[in-house]
């Protein structure tokens, strides 16, 4: 899939999505980089830091900093968190602990767990590499799920397509390692969670349901009201 040009600070859909498509395309060596770089680490310096600064710029590195990235995709990099906040998205926090699925709190319980009991060999390590991937990637599948409206309703239930595509290609079984983490299959669950749990304005959830009466086919919009209420009561989606 070929990177759309993007201009530096106006959001781009199509581009997101060729960013992905790329982070897919090379999804072994970013896994290989996170083990080496952020679970590698026992007995050094990174086991003992709590900085969440520190393994945010090391995880993202893993993405936007491999060799040969095309420049317009790595100026993508921290874009479409930004844009999120912007638009309303803001999560309250609750005590220290996070709302959201995030890859940075799974690398810091990892640490805990291994220190505790036993730090992991190296395909322990790729095996939760995976999951730290897996997780980064649902969370910027999760953001830009909102996003489907950006070039026009007509053009939503498209979007929300291409999407999908992406989530099937994150959830493949490997050839060679076999299963691989499922956080989640269908991507209109992703439209839900990217608005929650907590936030602290209520008008970003105003302006989705609008964009939702206003765009998809009828059973689109049904399929995807009934995800809400199954959250509250489902583990596995």
């Amino acid at each position: 899939m070929p990177g759309p040009s993007n201009t530096l600070g106006q959001f781009s859909f199509s581009a997101h999505v060729a960013l992905l498509d790329q982070f897919l395309t090379r999804r072994a060596d970013i896994v290989d980089r996170i083990e080496e770089r952020l679970l590698n680490v026992r007995g050094k310096e990174t086991e003992r830091i709590r900085n969440r600064a520190h393994f945010d710029r090391l995880l993202n590195d893993c993405f936007f900093a491999l060799p040969g990235l095309a420049p317009d995709l790595v100026c993508l990099k921290g874009q479409l968190a930004a844009t999120h906040l912007t638009d309303g998205f803001e999560p309250i926090q609750l005590d220290r602990f996070s709302i959201e699925l995030d890859p940075l709190d799974l690398i810091i319980r990892a640490y805990e767990h291994w220190g505790a009991n036993r730090w992991p060999g190296r395909s322990g390590r790729l095996m939760w590499a995976q999951v730290v991937y897996s997780a980064f990637m649902i969370r910027q599948l999760e953001s830009l799920s909102v996003r489907v409206w950006d070039e026009g309703n007509m053009q939503a239930g498209n979007c929300l397509q291409q999407l999908q595509a992406l989530l099937d290609r994150l959830n493949e079984t490997d050839a060679k390692s076999g299963a691989r983490p499922v956080i989640v299959r269908d991507v209109r669950w992703l439209v839900q969670t990217a608005q929650g749990a907590l936030t602290k304005d209520l008008a970003p959830y105003f302006r989705i349901a609008e964009h939702i009466a206003a765009s998809f086919t009828d059973s689109q919009r049904t399929q995807g009201i009934i995800v809400g209420p199954k959250l509250t009561g489902t583990r596995s989606v």
